[in-house]
């Protein structure tokens, strides 16, 4: 039951830090587009 419960506490770690690093990846590319149309 306790090895359960850190499976899944290692799973929400691992989608928490993929949406970060998706949000991360989305505002430098968001920057880019505003260099790019700046320029």
């Amino acid at each position: 039951m306790r090895f359960n419960a850190i499976r899944i506490t290692i799973d929400a770690f691992w989608l928490l830090v993929s949406i970060v690093f998706g949000v991360l990846k989305k505002l430098c590319f968001y920057q880019d587009l505003t260099n790019l149309i700046r320029i």
